[in-house]
């Protein structure tokens, strides 16, 4: 059965990760992150793929609920399998109950590395304001933003980057206030959505020809 993968940037370190553990070879259509703050723009992405999808039976998907971004998207001659996930990071967390869980011990802000590699990231966001608007005004929007979150969670999947979130933990306390909040997170989810079998509790299968 010919498989290709439709994952947002965000979760290229890990899918790279298990495609060299695992030697899986399909073909990966890796999606703008930034799309993801317009859920609009990126349900008529995601149509636009899928009306291009060609040589192909099977689609594994990452994502999430993402804002409705995947809200009446009609498969072809393909079954699309999805994770049953709110989000990408509740995916690298594992599951929605530990997500939920962590949020009620204190509001929690959540980032994996993937997030923050990206161009722009929560931190390249405060400088745009700060060009735009000046400082002052700066801080009040990044107050009204993210001024409810007590602490960041670093989600760290275990794929040796530790190290990489030192770079952007000083940062996140200047700008944002966050504590840090180490949380380990797993790649198990990720790695069976990739690799079957797909379990009912776990994940959703929408045929050929139906609409999710």
């Amino acid at each position: 059965m010919k498989t290709k993968i439709i994952a947002c940037e965000m979760l290229r370190p890990e899918i790279e990760a298990i495609q060299k553990e695992t030697e899986i070879n399909h073909d990966i259509i890796w999606i703008e992150p930034g799309l993801h703050a317009t859920p609009q723009l990126l349900n008529s992405h995601l149509k636009e793929i899928f009306g291009q999808l060609s040589d192909c039976d099977r689609v594994l998907m990452p994502f999430g609920d993402c804002g409705g971004a995947l809200k009446n998207l009609e498969t072809g001659d393909f079954e699309v399998i999805l994770p049953k996930v709110d989000d990408c990071l509740t995916l690298l967390l594992g599951s929605v109950e530990k997500r939920i869980k962590i949020a009620k011990e204190m509001p929690t802000f959540f980032l994996s590395l993937g997030w923050l590699k990206q161009e722009k990231n929560i931190i390249a966001g405060y400088h745009d304001m700060v060009r735009q608007y000046g400082g002052d005004m700066a801080k009040m929007l990044t107050e009204t933003m993210y001024g409810g979150y007590q602490r960041v969670a670093l989600i760290d999947t275990g794929i040796g980057n530790e190290k990489e979130f030192a770079d952007y933990e000083k940062p996140l306390k200047e700008i944002f206030g966050f504590e840090k909040y180490p949380v380990k997170g797993t790649t198990a989810y990720l790695k069976k959505l990739l690799t079957g079998p797909w379990e009912e509790s776990f994940f959703r299968i929408a045929g050929p020809h139906t609409k999710l």
